[in-house]
């Protein structure tokens, strides 16, 4: 899941959303209403130290990637996304990438289609298909999936821990 983005795809739509949008404002934002909490893993679990250096530079946060750890790139990432239209943009467009043909089976479903899903398949659900399921649902202009969305960065984490502590 955590492949390199390619730096020249990042600086031309970099400059296409710079240039075709008017001055940076929170209105139109992907990412307004979700958490920070969410979005960082998000970012995590998605792409990894270089791609979200690369990223992080194009958005104007100057992460340094020598010295930058993964968790302080996305958390950086993941704060100007929620408050500057333009960066969510750019992270949407990445995710994009990343993360559309995976969360294919979840578009355009209701947010209690896809409380089913999870409620049915939760346990079994591979890490990439939450990944893409938590993209959809933060994205979703539906209102109240703060809890949701929750679950979904609480099962991710949960994971994370199971694994690190599997390797002990």
């Amino acid at each position: 899941m955590n492949m390199p983005v390619d730096p020249q795809w990042v600086s031309d739509s970099a400059r296409r959303s710079a240039s075709s949008h008017p001055p940076r404002q929170a209105a139109g934002n992907p990412f307004l209403r979700t958490s920070q909490r969410a979005l960082r893993v998000l970012l995590a679990l998605t792409f990894g130290q270089r791609a979200l250096v690369d990223l992080s530079q194009v958005a104007g946060c100057d992460a340094d990637a020598a010295s930058t750890q993964v968790w302080t790139v996305a958390d950086e990432l993941a704060a100007a996304a929620r408050v500057d239209r333009v960066v969510g943009q750019l992270i949407d467009d990445a995710l994009a990438l990343r993360l559309a043909r995976v969360a294919r089976p979840y578009q355009d479903r209701s947010i209690c289609a896809l409380a089913t899903v999870w409620a049915r398949q939760r346990t079994t659900l591979p890490g990439p298909q939450i990944a893409a399921l938590l993209w959809v649902v933060v994205r979703s202009s539906a209102p109240c999936t703060g809890q949701f969305e929750a679950a979904l960065v609480d099962e991710l984490n949960w994971r994370a821990m199971r694994l690190l502590g599997a390797r002990s």
